[in-house]
């Protein structure tokens, strides 16, 4: 009996959906020394993903109409804005245009993919975990880089004078990304719901890491994206007085600690 595209769907989706969070890690994670930016191979492994996920549908024989309508405004301006510059473009720089347009489309691939696997709140939370335990694991190894104990890993290189460049190799593009744990674990642990120890875990790596990467751009994203995340119709104000009780008092250990990368940094900001 041949296998139809219904028998098929279900496994499909629990695939996309596997390889949706392993990207999180995995892109993340991924690093070399061999080449000029850790960022490329981070792409290479995001586009390998993309691609898994593109095929997936393909096995599947449906297109996924709902992530591509829900980005509809976004692949408009792709096109739009790739087309008027290989259009005006002089002849030497349209490939530039052209990777705008690949590095555009797995994106969207990626959005719509997403998009179109998620759906209910269950999955949705899962991957919320992929991304707090992602930029955990992120966290604690910059923690070891700064304390010198992590030279194999991550070793001093001549006239880079970052000391926590960690997986991403730049201190700003660290603090950028564990700002993202910032949110989504605070939103777990001040719920009414009962305190998660990943929550608890991830929330104690995040936060050193994040302060102590001296990214003001990174410290404000995370304080917006948090109040902006708090779950007010069902805080735990309890919960909430005294994880910000503490959070104050480990601030100002932070600070008094490691001023060069805390007080000194916010001193700059107004000189």
């Amino acid at each position: 009996m041949p296998v139809g595209p219904n028998r098929i769907a279900a496994p499909l989706l629990r695939f996309r959906f596997w390889i949706l969070l392993a990207l999180v890690p995995l892109v993340s994670l991924a690093y070399s020394f061999q080449l000029t930016s850790f960022l490329l191979v981070k792409w290479a492994v995001f586009s390998i993903g993309c691609s898994i996920l593109a095929l997936t549908f393909v096995f599947e024989r449906r297109f996924p109409r709902e992530g591509i309508r829900a980005f509809a405004p976004l692949w408009i301006a792709l096109v739009w804005g790739v087309s008027v510059h290989v259009v005006g473009a002089q002849a030497g720089v349209v490939h530039f245009a052209i990777e705008a347009f690949v590095a555009g489309l797995l994106y969207l691939v990626f959005a719509a993919s997403a998009f179109a696997t998620i759906g209910d709140g269950r999955r949705a939370e899962r991957v919320c975990d992929a991304i707090k335990l992602s930029a955990a694991i992120v966290s604690g190894l910059g923690l070891v880089q700064l304390g010198g104990l992590a030279e194999p890993l991550f070793p001093r290189v001549e006239g880079f004078n970052q000391p926590m460049y960690g997986v991403l190799g730049n201190q700003g593009l660290f603090g950028g990304f564990v700002a993202i744990g910032v949110p989504l674990s605070m939103h777990g642990i001040l719920s009414l719901r009962r305190v998660r120890p990943l929550d608890v875990a991830c929330l104690a790596l995040i936060v050193p890491a994040w302060v102590l990467a001296g990214s003001r751009s990174a410290w404000l994203a995370g304080t917006i994206a948090t109040v902006i995340a708090m779950p007010y119709a069902a805080v735990n104000w309890r919960r909430a007085a005294a994880l910000g009780g503490f959070a104050a008092a480990a601030g100002f250990a932070l600070c008094i600690a490691f001023p060069e990368y805390t007080t000194d940094r916010v001193g700059k900001t107004f000189t």
